[in-house]
Protein backbone atom coordinates (compact mmCIF):
# COMPACT_ATOMS: atom_id res chain seq x y z
CA UNK A 1 0.00 0.00 0.00
CA UNK A 2 1.55 3.29 -1.08
CA UNK A 3 1.89 5.99 1.57
CA UNK A 4 -0.19 9.14 1.47
CA UNK A 5 1.38 12.24 -0.08
CA UNK A 6 1.66 15.01 2.45
CA UNK A 7 4.62 17.08 3.49
CA UNK A 8 7.81 15.85 1.95
CA UNK A 9 9.20 12.92 -0.02
CA UNK A 10 12.43 11.02 0.50
CA UNK A 11 13.70 8.07 -1.52
CA UNK A 12 15.07 5.64 1.04
CA UNK A 13 16.91 2.35 0.68
CA UNK A 14 14.71 -0.10 2.57
CA UNK A 15 15.84 -3.54 3.72
CA UNK A 16 13.57 -6.21 5.18
CA UNK A 17 11.13 -3.78 6.75
CA UNK A 18 7.41 -4.44 6.42
CA UNK A 19 4.22 -2.92 7.78
CA UNK A 20 5.94 -0.08 9.60
CA UNK A 21 3.30 2.28 10.98
CA UNK A 22 3.62 5.89 12.05
CA UNK A 23 2.14 5.72 15.53
CA UNK A 24 0.23 8.69 16.92
CA UNK A 25 -0.76 9.81 13.43
CA UNK A 26 -1.65 6.19 12.54
CA UNK A 27 -1.75 7.07 8.88
CA UNK A 28 1.17 5.66 6.93
CA UNK A 29 1.76 1.97 6.43
CA UNK A 30 4.97 1.20 4.61
CA UNK A 31 5.48 -2.00 2.67
CA UNK A 32 8.97 -2.14 1.25
CA UNK A 33 11.43 -4.37 -0.55
CA UNK A 34 15.12 -4.19 -1.27
CA UNK A 35 14.44 -1.43 -3.81
CA UNK A 36 14.42 2.31 -3.42
CA UNK A 37 10.92 3.27 -2.28
CA UNK A 38 9.24 6.70 -2.17
CA UNK A 39 8.46 7.26 1.48
CA UNK A 40 6.23 10.18 2.42
CA UNK A 41 5.75 10.87 6.10
CA UNK A 42 3.51 13.04 8.22
CA UNK A 43 3.66 14.25 11.80
CA UNK A 44 3.77 11.58 14.45
CA UNK A 45 6.03 9.38 16.51
CA UNK A 46 7.75 6.59 14.61
CA UNK A 47 8.06 2.99 15.59
CA UNK A 48 10.07 0.82 15.68
CA UNK A 49 13.19 2.65 16.78
CA UNK A 50 14.88 1.95 13.45
CA UNK A 51 12.59 4.50 11.78
CA UNK A 52 13.52 8.07 12.70
CA UNK A 53 11.27 10.98 11.81
CA UNK A 54 12.72 14.45 11.89
CA UNK A 55 9.21 15.85 12.15
CA UNK A 56 9.93 19.56 12.05
CA UNK A 57 12.74 19.27 9.51
CA UNK A 58 13.05 18.59 5.84
CA UNK A 59 14.41 15.03 5.81
CA UNK A 60 13.50 11.56 6.98
CA UNK A 61 16.15 8.83 7.44
CA UNK A 62 15.98 5.08 7.92
CA UNK A 63 18.60 3.44 10.09
CA UNK A 64 19.73 0.31 8.39
CA UNK A 65 22.58 -1.91 9.52
CA UNK A 66 23.40 -2.70 5.91
CA UNK A 67 23.00 0.87 4.66
CA UNK A 68 25.81 2.89 6.23
CA UNK A 69 29.00 2.39 8.11
CA UNK A 70 28.71 2.57 11.89
CA UNK A 71 30.08 6.10 12.27
CA UNK A 72 27.72 7.65 9.74
CA UNK A 73 24.79 5.68 11.11
CA UNK A 74 25.36 6.82 14.67
CA UNK A 75 25.67 10.43 13.61
CA UNK A 76 22.35 10.27 11.82
CA UNK A 77 20.77 8.42 14.70
CA UNK A 78 21.58 11.10 17.26
CA UNK A 79 20.60 13.92 14.89
CA UNK A 80 17.30 12.19 14.18
CA UNK A 81 16.52 11.55 17.82
CA UNK A 82 17.29 15.15 18.75
CA UNK A 83 15.05 16.50 16.02
CA UNK A 84 12.27 14.08 16.90
CA UNK A 85 12.29 14.92 20.61
CA UNK A 86 12.28 18.67 19.97
CA UNK A 87 9.49 18.37 17.44
CA UNK A 88 7.31 16.21 19.67
CA UNK A 89 7.77 18.70 22.48
CA UNK A 90 6.64 21.54 20.23
CA UNK A 91 3.64 19.57 18.96
CA UNK A 92 2.51 18.79 22.49
CA UNK A 93 2.49 22.51 23.22
CA UNK A 94 0.05 23.44 20.43
CA UNK A 95 -2.87 24.19 22.67
CA UNK A 96 -5.32 26.86 23.70
CA UNK A 97 -4.66 29.10 26.68
CA UNK A 98 -8.04 28.48 28.29
CA UNK A 99 -8.37 24.74 28.91
CA UNK A 100 -10.61 25.44 31.91
CA UNK A 101 -13.15 27.21 29.67
CA UNK A 102 -13.77 24.29 27.32
CA UNK A 103 -16.27 22.08 29.17
CA UNK A 104 -19.02 21.18 26.72
CA UNK A 105 -17.34 22.71 23.67
CA UNK A 106 -17.89 20.99 20.33
CA UNK A 107 -15.78 20.92 17.13
CA UNK A 108 -16.71 23.62 14.65
CA UNK A 109 -16.95 21.18 11.74
CA UNK A 110 -18.84 17.89 11.55
CA UNK A 111 -16.04 16.40 9.41
CA UNK A 112 -12.49 17.55 8.71
CA UNK A 113 -13.19 19.37 5.45
CA UNK A 114 -10.88 22.30 6.28
CA UNK A 115 -10.55 23.35 2.65
CA UNK A 116 -14.33 23.60 2.27
CA UNK A 117 -14.36 21.78 -1.06
CA UNK A 118 -17.07 19.35 0.03
CA UNK A 119 -14.91 16.25 0.58
CA UNK A 120 -12.33 15.26 3.20
CA UNK A 121 -9.13 14.36 1.38
CA UNK A 122 -5.35 14.45 1.71
CA UNK A 123 -5.32 18.20 1.21
CA UNK A 124 -7.26 18.63 4.46
CA UNK A 125 -4.77 16.46 6.34
CA UNK A 126 -1.95 18.54 4.92
CA UNK A 127 -3.63 21.75 6.10
CA UNK A 128 -3.99 20.33 9.59
CA UNK A 129 -0.38 19.16 9.53
CA UNK A 130 0.78 22.69 8.78
CA UNK A 131 -1.11 24.05 11.76
CA UNK A 132 0.56 21.47 14.00
CA UNK A 133 3.98 22.26 12.56
CA UNK A 134 3.48 26.02 12.95
CA UNK A 135 2.62 25.55 16.63
CA UNK A 136 -0.41 27.88 16.56
CA UNK A 137 -3.77 27.03 18.06
CA UNK A 138 -6.84 27.71 15.91
CA UNK A 139 -10.20 26.38 17.10
CA UNK A 140 -11.28 25.75 13.50
CA UNK A 141 -8.83 22.80 13.32
CA UNK A 142 -9.55 21.33 16.78
CA UNK A 143 -11.24 18.04 15.90
CA UNK A 144 -11.86 16.83 19.46
CA UNK A 145 -12.48 20.25 21.03
CA UNK A 146 -9.93 19.69 23.79
CA UNK A 147 -8.01 22.93 23.37
CA UNK A 148 -5.04 21.18 21.78
CA UNK A 149 -4.04 20.51 18.19
CA UNK A 150 -1.86 17.44 17.86
CA UNK A 151 -1.70 13.86 16.57
CA UNK A 152 -5.09 13.07 18.11
CA UNK A 153 -6.73 15.59 15.81
CA UNK A 154 -4.79 14.12 12.89
CA UNK A 155 -6.07 10.65 13.73
CA UNK A 156 -9.66 11.89 13.84
CA UNK A 157 -9.25 13.78 10.57
CA UNK A 158 -7.79 10.66 8.96
CA UNK A 159 -10.92 8.74 9.94
CA UNK A 160 -12.97 11.28 7.96
CA UNK A 161 -11.13 10.64 4.69
CA UNK A 162 -13.60 10.24 1.85
CA UNK A 163 -16.54 11.70 3.75
CA UNK A 164 -18.63 14.53 2.34
CA UNK A 165 -19.04 17.70 4.35
CA UNK A 166 -22.28 19.53 5.03
CA UNK A 167 -23.19 22.86 3.49
CA UNK A 168 -22.72 24.41 6.94
CA UNK A 169 -19.19 22.97 7.18
CA UNK A 170 -18.41 24.60 3.86
CA UNK A 171 -19.91 27.91 5.01
CA UNK A 172 -17.70 27.94 8.09
CA UNK A 173 -14.62 27.04 6.04
CA UNK A 174 -15.39 29.96 3.72
CA UNK A 175 -15.43 32.32 6.70
CA UNK A 176 -12.15 30.91 8.00
CA UNK A 177 -10.28 31.35 4.72
CA UNK A 178 -11.74 34.83 4.34
CA UNK A 179 -10.55 35.95 7.78
CA UNK A 180 -7.45 33.93 8.71
CA UNK A 181 -5.18 36.86 7.82
CA UNK A 182 -6.82 38.81 10.65
CA UNK A 183 -5.08 36.70 13.24
CA UNK A 184 -2.70 39.59 12.78
CA UNK A 185 -4.31 42.65 14.37
CA UNK A 186 -1.99 44.81 12.32
CA UNK A 187 -3.42 43.35 9.11
CA UNK A 188 -6.94 44.06 10.33
CA UNK A 189 -6.01 47.69 10.99
CA UNK A 190 -4.47 47.97 7.52
CA UNK A 191 -7.72 46.65 6.03
CA UNK A 192 -9.78 49.33 7.76
CA UNK A 193 -10.94 47.69 10.99
CA UNK A 194 -10.96 50.06 13.97
CA UNK A 195 -11.55 49.68 17.69
CA UNK A 196 -15.29 50.08 18.30
CA UNK A 197 -15.62 49.10 21.97
CA UNK A 198 -13.68 48.85 25.16
CA UNK A 199 -12.92 45.31 26.37
CA UNK A 200 -16.39 43.89 27.09
CA UNK A 201 -17.09 40.89 29.34
CA UNK A 202 -18.13 37.92 27.21
CA UNK A 203 -16.76 39.48 24.03
CA UNK A 204 -13.33 41.00 24.32
CA UNK A 205 -12.76 44.11 22.21
CA UNK A 206 -14.81 44.64 19.05
CA UNK A 207 -13.12 45.98 15.93
CA UNK A 208 -15.37 47.07 13.06
CA UNK A 209 -14.96 48.01 9.43
CA UNK A 210 -17.30 50.98 8.95
CA UNK A 211 -17.67 50.70 5.17
CA UNK A 212 -18.65 47.03 5.36
CA UNK A 213 -21.15 47.84 8.09
CA UNK A 214 -22.77 50.60 6.01
CA UNK A 215 -22.91 48.38 2.94
CA UNK A 216 -24.82 45.69 4.86
CA UNK A 217 -27.51 48.05 6.18
CA UNK A 218 -31.09 46.84 5.85
CA UNK A 219 -32.42 45.69 3.40
CA UNK A 220 -28.96 44.51 2.30
CA UNK A 221 -27.24 41.59 4.00
CA UNK A 222 -23.66 40.96 5.12
CA UNK A 223 -21.30 38.77 3.13
CA UNK A 224 -20.26 35.62 5.03
CA UNK A 225 -16.60 35.80 4.00
CA UNK A 226 -16.38 39.53 4.81
CA UNK A 227 -17.56 40.00 8.41
CA UNK A 228 -18.09 43.56 9.56
CA UNK A 229 -16.31 42.94 12.85
CA UNK A 230 -13.62 41.02 14.70
CA UNK A 231 -13.30 40.13 18.39
CA UNK A 232 -9.81 40.27 19.93
CA UNK A 233 -8.68 39.60 23.47
CA UNK A 234 -6.55 42.05 25.45
CA UNK A 235 -3.39 40.51 23.99
CA UNK A 236 -4.56 41.15 20.43
CA UNK A 237 -5.40 37.51 19.68
CA UNK A 238 -8.32 36.92 17.35
CA UNK A 239 -11.18 35.05 19.03
CA UNK A 240 -14.26 35.49 16.85
CA UNK A 241 -15.72 37.30 13.87
CA UNK A 242 -19.11 38.96 13.71
CA UNK A 243 -21.57 40.34 11.21
CA UNK A 244 -23.75 43.37 11.71
CA UNK A 245 -26.78 44.73 9.87
CA UNK A 246 -27.71 48.31 10.76
CA UNK A 247 -31.42 49.07 10.71
CA UNK A 248 -33.49 52.18 11.34
CA UNK A 249 -36.02 50.09 13.29
CA UNK A 250 -35.73 48.38 16.68
CA UNK A 251 -33.72 45.23 16.17
CA UNK A 252 -36.56 42.99 17.31
CA UNK A 253 -39.09 44.46 14.87
CA UNK A 254 -37.46 42.99 11.76
CA UNK A 255 -36.26 39.46 11.03
CA UNK A 256 -32.46 39.26 11.05
CA UNK A 257 -30.65 38.34 7.84
CA UNK A 258 -29.78 34.72 7.18
CA UNK A 259 -26.44 34.36 5.46
CA UNK A 260 -25.72 30.66 6.05
CA UNK A 261 -27.22 27.42 4.81
CA UNK A 262 -28.71 26.90 8.28
CA UNK A 263 -30.55 29.68 10.19
CA UNK A 264 -28.63 31.14 13.13
CA UNK A 265 -29.78 33.04 16.21
CA UNK A 266 -28.87 36.68 15.75
CA UNK A 267 -29.14 39.18 18.61
CA UNK A 268 -30.01 42.86 18.54
CA UNK A 269 -28.45 46.07 19.84
CA UNK A 270 -30.78 49.05 20.13
CA UNK A 271 -29.65 52.68 20.33
CA UNK A 272 -25.98 51.84 20.62
CA UNK A 273 -23.59 54.76 21.09
CA UNK A 274 -19.85 54.70 20.39
CA UNK A 275 -17.63 57.58 21.48
CA UNK A 276 -14.01 58.02 20.45
CA UNK A 277 -14.43 55.44 17.70
CA UNK A 278 -11.09 54.04 16.59
CA UNK A 279 -9.12 55.25 19.63
CA UNK A 280 -8.13 52.05 21.44
CA UNK A 281 -7.48 53.65 24.82
CA UNK A 282 -10.54 55.89 24.82
CA UNK A 283 -13.28 54.22 22.77
CA UNK A 284 -16.44 53.49 24.73
CA UNK A 285 -19.59 51.61 23.79
CA UNK A 286 -22.94 51.94 25.54
CA UNK A 287 -26.50 50.89 24.65
CA UNK A 288 -30.03 52.25 24.99
CA UNK A 289 -28.80 55.83 24.70
CA UNK A 290 -31.08 58.40 23.09
CA UNK A 291 -29.54 59.14 19.66
CA UNK A 292 -29.82 62.87 20.31
CA UNK A 293 -27.81 62.51 23.49
CA UNK A 294 -25.25 60.40 21.66
CA UNK A 295 -24.87 63.21 19.11
CA UNK A 296 -24.33 65.74 21.91
CA UNK A 297 -21.37 63.79 23.21
CA UNK A 298 -19.97 63.41 19.65
CA UNK A 299 -20.81 59.75 19.50
CA UNK A 300 -21.94 57.52 16.68
CA UNK A 301 -25.33 55.92 17.22
CA UNK A 302 -27.12 53.02 15.61
CA UNK A 303 -29.36 49.98 15.94
CA UNK A 304 -28.33 46.69 14.40
CA UNK A 305 -28.54 42.93 14.33
CA UNK A 306 -25.37 41.00 15.19
CA UNK A 307 -24.10 37.44 14.86
CA UNK A 308 -20.82 36.08 16.27
CA UNK A 309 -18.86 33.03 15.11
CA UNK A 310 -16.22 31.85 17.60
CA UNK A 311 -13.94 30.54 14.92
CA UNK A 312 -10.57 31.02 16.59
CA UNK A 313 -11.42 30.32 20.23
CA UNK A 314 -13.65 27.40 21.18
CA UNK A 315 -16.83 28.50 22.92
CA UNK A 316 -18.60 25.98 25.18
CA UNK A 317 -21.79 28.03 24.76
CA UNK A 318 -21.77 27.27 21.02
CA UNK A 319 -19.99 28.38 17.87
CA UNK A 320 -22.55 31.13 17.20
CA UNK A 321 -23.20 32.11 20.81
CA UNK A 322 -23.64 35.77 21.68
CA UNK A 323 -21.02 35.61 24.45
CA UNK A 324 -18.07 33.53 25.59
CA UNK A 325 -18.01 32.67 29.31
CA UNK A 326 -14.27 33.41 29.56
CA UNK A 327 -13.81 36.25 27.07
CA UNK A 328 -13.05 39.74 28.27
CA UNK A 329 -12.02 38.62 31.75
Amino acid sequence: MAPYAFLHRSHLMMHSVNNTVISGAAIVQIQVTMNTYPCQLIFGRCQPASLLCVIAGETTTMENKMYQQATTRNTRLWAGLTGMLISLLLISMVQANDDTCLAGAQPLLSVADFSGDGLVNNRDLMLLGRVIKNNRYVAFFDRNADGHINARDLNLANQDLGKSSSAMDQDIAEVYWGTTRYRSLGQAALDGYEAATQVVAGHGRHWMEADLLKASAYPNSPEPSMPEGLNYDEEGRLQAVFWGQPTAYPAGSLPPPQIFSQPQMWHGHDNACITNYGLIKHVEYTENINPALCDLISGESGTFHMLHLWLYRLNPAGAFAMEHPCAGE
